[in-house]
């Protein structure tokens, strides 16, 4: 196997780190003994996790014939996982077995590692209402997609001509599952894609049929989301204003993968944290697999990652226990490793094809910084990064084509009530929706060019609804509950006008093509 420079490089600088670290710690050993000190002694911490781990182990695995078959299941899995990414991570085109073996393997994994008890459904979760956002959020997203928007984005229209050409041809191979396809994103939705074509016809609403599926899922894992770490009043309204948020009704009616990312991050942070309060390990098997998958959907999703270590933080100060935490740790990740390791081996073996559209967007570049400028002065290209990502909320307006409406994020009474829900997140310390926030606007906006731009923004939709739900749901709970109602009404009526009434009829930029024809 023949490597590129750039994974040349990233083994050498490994292996130099590696190397330093190692005759760092060889020396300090070394001088320790001469001078008859003791040797180097872990911190407690340390030693108490590998303890830990050492008695799950020898306790509760190996001398369990039943979790010892889960640990074989899942090291299989892992093993024919990642050997499926080595073996295929260079190959373009395949046959295609290798995406159903792929997909059995995890499921057999995710099978084995669900908990055989009863699962502890939630208590008081207002099922009668949840069923009125899910109507409410099928009918705003899914009803007349040939028409609302009236035409598709270029990057649609390419999506649809694409999956037509290269997935399961009638006469040649189909793109490997694993790689990246039409804009440098993952082939999996064009897979999704080829199969809603097939079931569906060749049309607008089988093309955005899924995003809209989406984005009605996104609110029952936002609520779902917001209800572990905050009240239940407060998912409620939550899910009520996302049902009808403007941006979010938007991405749910294009047919790419961004809106999916509305999915992947609460879904990850609800699962994780309800299995670990109530004690059942198949919450983590749930988050893991949302936590792979999502490394085949948008990379905004990614912001999951950083916002997980907080998560575990916050999980191990409730409940300091040392099995706990590596059962449910163990799980994601084993699960996610099984279902994330092809496309992990890609971006690694082909580097310069797997980040080929961060380089197009990354703003960072002299190229970029000129053209926004018309200077290269770093110091004020951060100072305008920073104000037009962080502004974009209430102040500046979005400016792409997939969107364009000419407005910021938030409008009309809803954007000071997102301030101070901000503003009472910092004083309450929440920090899973800040960091969720903060990580979107920093990869998603101030590193690239094109500030702001909803397509990179999209992942933190749910957070933004969050924050915004906060205010109103104290002022209900301190017995203002109509003027808490009336702003609901207000905010949905707001959003709902803009988009239907005004942003629709005006005919939206870039939005204007029809599907490719024959031969695509």
């Amino acid at each position: 196997m023949r490597i590129s420079s750039t994974q040349y490089w990233i083994i050498i600088s490994i292996a130099l780190i590696l190397g330093a670290i190692l005759t760092f710690a060889w020396r300090t050993v070394r001088r320790r003994r001469m001078a008859g000190e003791v040797p180097f002694t872990p911190p407690s911490w340390i030693e108490n996790w590998w303890q830990s781990s050492i008695r799950l182990w020898r306790e509760d695995i190996r001398q369990n014939d039943a979790a010892m078959i889960q640990f074989i299941i899942t090291l299989a899995g892992v093993l024919i996982s990642m050997s499926i990414g080595f073996v295929y991570g260079t190959v373009s085109l395949v046959t295609g077995w290798q995406l159903w073996t792929w997909g059995i393997t995890a499921l057999v994994v995710i099978i084995a590692l669900i908990p055989q008890e009863k699962i502890p459904l939630p208590q008081s979760v207002p099922w009668r209402w949840l069923l009125v956002l899910i109507i409410a959020a099928v009918l705003l997203r899914i009803t007349f997609l040939d028409t609302v928007p009236g035409g598709l984005h270029i990057d649609e229209r390419g999506t649809a001509g694409y999956t037509m050409r290269h997935i399961f041809p009638e006469d040649n191979l189909t793109i490997n599952p694993f790689h990246t396809a039409t804009n440098s994103q993952p082939a999996l939705l064009n897979y999704m894609l080829r199969l809603s074509f097939t079931l569906f016809g060749y049309n607008f609403t089988a093309l955005r049929g899924l995003s809209a599926i989406a984005g009605m899922f996104s609110v029952i894992a936002t609520y779902f989301a917001v209800a572990v770490f905050d009240t239940r009043r407060t998912a409620l309204i939550t899910a009520v204003l996302l049902t009808a948020y403007h941006y979010h009704i938007q991405w749910s009616r294009i047919g790419l993968n961004n809106i999916w990312d509305t999915l992947w991050v609460p879904l990850v942070l609800a699962a994780f944290a309800y299995g670990y309060r109530r004690n059942w390990s198949g919450g983590a098997v749930i988050a893991g697999a949302a936590l792979g998958l999502s490394q085949y959907f948008y990379a905004g999703s990614k912001t999951v990652l950083f916002v997980l270590p907080f998560l575990l933080w916050m999980m191990w100060k409730e409940t300091p226990s040392y099995q706990k935490m590596l059962i449910h740790f163990g799980k994601m990740t084993a699960v996610a490793i099984t279902i994330g390791a092809p496309i992990t081996f890609f971006a690694f073996m082909r580097p310069g094809l797997f980040f080929e559209r961060s380089r197009v967007v990354w703003g960072w570049s002299v190229p970029a910084i000129t053209a926004t400028l018309g200077e290269v002065d770093y110091g004020r290209y951060l100072w305008h990064q920073i104000y037009r990502n962080f502004g974009s909320f209430t102040t500046v307006p979005e400016v792409t084509g997939f969107y364009g409406p000419g407005v910021p994020y938030l409008i009309g009474i809803a954007a000071p009530i997102f301030v101070i829900g901000i503003l009472w997140f910092i004083w309450k310390k929440q920090w899973i929706p800040l960091t969720w926030l903060f990580f979107a606007l920093l990869f998603g906006g101030i590193l690239l060019g094109g500030a702001p731009s909803s397509s990179h923004h999209v992942v933190m939709i749910p957070a933004i609804c969050w924050a915004t739900a906060v205010p109103i749901s104290a002022l209900w709970e301190s017995g203002r509950w109509r003027l808490a109602l009336f702003i609901i009404v207000v905010i949905v009526l707001t959003d709902l006008i803009f988009y239907f009434g005004i942003y629709v009829p005006n005919e939206p930029r870039d939005l204007f093509h029809e599907l490719p024809l024959p031969p695509y």
